[in-house]
């Protein structure tokens, strides 16, 4: 039993130095790598070429707003169209929302002026 123990402890212990040496190896690869990115960044900032001296600054993009329509615009432009008035289940059904969702809509329509009601829950625009 010693001797299988002794098998495996040497066995781990040759196996550890040689990952040692291994390592030492990857560090030192590391260190060249990194002593030559040292070198050539150096390098590049002292003596800048032509080309890069003279290049100008990248443009800026124009800034392009597009509008986008919001569910209380979407909401307000079917009531804007209907003659007669329309309800707010009717309109759940052309925009797919749920109908507490047209009702909240309708409602801050309502506050801001652009919708008035012609009976109990008919909407036409003001």
């Amino acid at each position: 039993m010693k001797k299988e123990i002794d098998l495996v402890v040497k066995s781990m212990v040759s196996g550890l130095k040689l990952l040692a040496k291994s390592i030492e190896t990857v560090a030192e690869q590391v260190e060249n790598i990194a002593a030559m990115e040292r070198y050539s960044n150096s390098k590049s900032e002292e003596s800048p070429t032509e080309t890069e001296t003279k290049r100008k600054p990248p443009r800026k993009m124009k800034k392009t707003t597009v509008k986008k329509t919001t569910d209380l615009d979407r909401v307000l432009k079917i009531i804007q169209k209907s003659e007669k008035g329309i309800t707010a289940g009717e309109i759940a059904k052309k925009t797919g929302f749920k109908v507490r969702k047209v009702q909240d809509n309708i409602y801050k329509l309502k506050n801001r002026g652009k919708v008035k009601s012609v009976e109990r829950g008919v909407f036409i625009k003001s």
